[in-house]
């Protein structure tokens, strides 16, 4: 039999909005192509790369519906290696991009504070702030 260890309630509130997030992303990247060089982060040429981000977000879906869906954690911990894997991705694409960012376009903003909030949640031992990380101190 295996072990029940059942996930948080006050993780299904951020699961929606995540869900809600990444699919609207994903659909974004996916079908309306024309809307990423004026409403993006910034401009994601060519196609493929809108592509593959595209699917990135299609498997972040996935990842905040196992935390609605699922009962027991054990059942969905392996999905938070494929979303440390996309957020280090999309870190890397923003930093190579940086210069380029549409500042003008709340996406921007809200893209940068994603990026910090998706770190912080992927990393149990500590919080993100602003920008500024608190790592809480372990005793042995």
């Amino acid at each position: 039999m295996t072990p029940f260890i059942p996930i948080p309630r006050g993780l299904r509130p951020w699961a929606a909005a995540g869900v809600l997030l990444a699919a609207t992303f994903a659909v974004w990247m996916f079908f309306f192509p024309r809307f990423i060089p004026t409403h993006f982060a910034w401009v994601v040429e060519p196609r493929l790369a809108q592509v593959f981000i595209g699917a990135g977000y299609v498997f972040r879906t996935f990842f905040f519906l196992q935390f609605i869906l699922a009962r027991n954690w054990l059942h969905v911990r392996w999905t938070l290696w494929g979303n440390l894997a996309f957020t280090g991705t999309l870190l890397l694409a923003t930093l190579w991009h940086a210069d380029e960012m549409n500042w003008r376009f709340l996406v921007a903003h809200l893209w940068i504070c994603l990026l910090y909030t998706s770190d912080a949640a992927d990393e149990r031992s500590s919080v993100d702030l602003g920008g500024r990380r608190i790592i809480k101190k372990t005793t042995t």
